[in-house]
Order: structure tokens, then sequence, then C-alpha cells
């Protein structure tokens, strides 16, 4: 009886010892959200819109492994916090995150509080409240867009009228293509043209680190024998292509989210894309219809296809 006694006590005292001095984090958050694994890592790839930190806090992000996880790091001249966001893949509209913290600076004072058995730790109580947040604020972001992977497709063939428009940030991609319909618009009074089909941008340079692009946003038709090219306005054929496909609701500003989808779908299942997508617009936005209505096809070309 005795050396069971004893057995407990030291399996005990090496837990406490692995918790206290050992353990890689201090405690661990898990939740959902309702919304595909890679549209899930972009948000929190832009923590600050949540408000987690306080004023005078700033946050860093430590290293990333795209769609799976994110290191990042919200610090203070009083406390370090190391975040560990992990993203598990449930289905298309459904991710599973866990978040591992641990506060570098306070790390014994904060173990001891959460292995206190008659009070809540503050420490895990704070950050409960603001996960609670994120969760919330992003649940309602969520319900402004909806992104469906579609499998294999073909993207259609064009030939049309295209302004071309380089290094802009992915956010600034919808104001960019605001400006360009008016010169676009001109083009087809001068010529009088008809469009033939719907809109449609076609990436032709994707800067991932910096989150800038360079595209064409073309509009098909069918082109008479006097048409002139302009610096900005150039007549463009584009094939169809083998690609993955998705399909986009919601305001186009936010369309590049089902791009992250389609590459994340591909990392998943081992298909090798080019990351040159191509968006068909099937709204138009002045109309005056919730943007939860707007659809656009995205096509993401296969890799040396």
């Amino acid at each position: 009886m005795k050396i069971a006694l004893w057995l407990i006590m030291a399996i005990g005292f090496l837990l406490l010892g692995w918790y206290l001095f050992i353990k890689e984090y201090d405690y661990k958050f898990q939740f959902s959200a309702h919304s595909g694994k890679a549209s899930v890592y972009q948000e929190i790839k832009n923590l600050e819109q949540f408000g987690l930190h306080n004023s005078g806090q700033s946050i860093t992000i430590d290293g990333t492994s795209p769609y799976s996880q994110i290191l990042q790091n919200i610090s203070s001249k009083d406390t370090s916090i190391s975040l560990e966001w992990n993203f598990k893949y449930q289905n298309d509209s459904l991710t599973r995150i866990e978040v591992n913290t641990i506060d570098h600076r306070n790390k014994l004072k904060n173990r001891f509080a959460i292995l206190n058995p008659f009070k809540q730790s503050d420490y895990v109580k704070d950050l409960a409240q603001k996960f609670t947040r994120i969760k919330q604020k992003m649940d309602e972001k969520q319900k402004t867009y909806l992104v469906r992977t579609n499998g294999f497709a073909q993207s259609p063939e064009f030939t049309c009228v295209c302004s071309i428009s380089k290094n802009i940030p992915l956010e600034e991609k919808a104001i960019e293509m605001v400006v360009a319909i008016e010169e676009i618009e001109t083009y087809f009074v001068k010529y009088n043209l008809k469009l033939t089909d719907f809109p449609f941008l076609k990436v032709t340079d994707w800067n991932m680190s910096e989150e800038k692009i360079d595209f064409e946003f073309c509009f098909p038709v069918d082109v008479p024998m006097e048409l002139e090219e302009t610096d900005n306005m150039k007549i463009k054929t584009f094939p169809g292509l083998k690609s993955l496909k998705a399909t986009f609701h919601g305001n186009y500003r936010e369309s590049h989210l089902a791009w992250y989808e389609l590459l994340e779908k591909g990392q998943r299942e081992n298909i090798s894309l080019d990351p040159k997508p191509l968006e068909v617009y099937h709204n138009n936005p002045r109309m005056g219809e919730h943007a939860i209505s707007w659809k656009a096809e995205v096509y993401m070309p296969l890799k040396d296809f």
C-alpha cells in the first residue's frame, strides 16, 4: 500500500515538474470557424483586425506553415505571449482551430495559477474572452461570403479588351477595377463595342510575400478589324486551361479568399497549381443587390498541363 502511495506521489511530482518546467505551452484553446481552412488562415494572419492586443502591445508573425500553422507573438514591456495557431480541415465550410499559448515572462506564475483548483486563472480567463471575441467577429464576417471548391474544370476561352494593372495590393484589387471600368467604358463607346460575355480578371503575377498582384481586367467582345490598342488597353485572347475551380459568393473585394482555398486544396490533394487565377464575374455591383448574392467563378490553372 505504501509503495503504491509513493508511486502515485512520484508520478504526481513528475507530472507537476513536467508541466511547470518542460511543457512547451501553458494552455490550449479550441474552437471552430464556419469557413474553409485557407480563409481562416488568412483571417488569423491579420490578427490586428480582431482587437486581441491592447494599446502599447505589438503583434508579430514568427513563422508560418501555409494554411496549417501560424506562430505569433503579442508583446509589450511587461508581457511576451506566444500563440501557436493550428488549423485542421473538416470540410469546405468548417475548420477546427487549436491555439497553444505561453507567456514567456510570467510562465511559472501563470502555470501555478492554472493549477489552482479554487480559482480560475486570470491569464486563462483573459485569453478565453479574447478568443471568444475573435470567434464572434469571424462568424460575423464569414456570413458575408461563401467559398465552395468544385474540382477540376476547363476555364472559358475569351477574346477581349483588357485594362492592365500592376503591383496592386490584394485588398485594393476591387478599387483598381472600379477605376479601370471608367477607361474601359470610354473605350467601348469610342468603338461602339458590345459585351459578349461576363467580365473577368486574370492574374499575371502574384507576389505572395508582399500580397501584391499584376492583373488584366477584361471585357469579352467581338473584335472589329479597326480596333486599336493603347498603352493601357490591350486586345487579348485567353485559351481554356484545365484548372481547379471554386465558386465565390460575396463582395468581389474578398474573392481572393477563393484563390487561397484552391491553393490549400491543391496542397492537401497533391495537385500542382500555377498561382495565376482567373475570376469570372456574374454580377454587376452597381445594380445594388446584396453582396452575398454576387457570384464569381474562380479558376486556378494546373501547372505544366
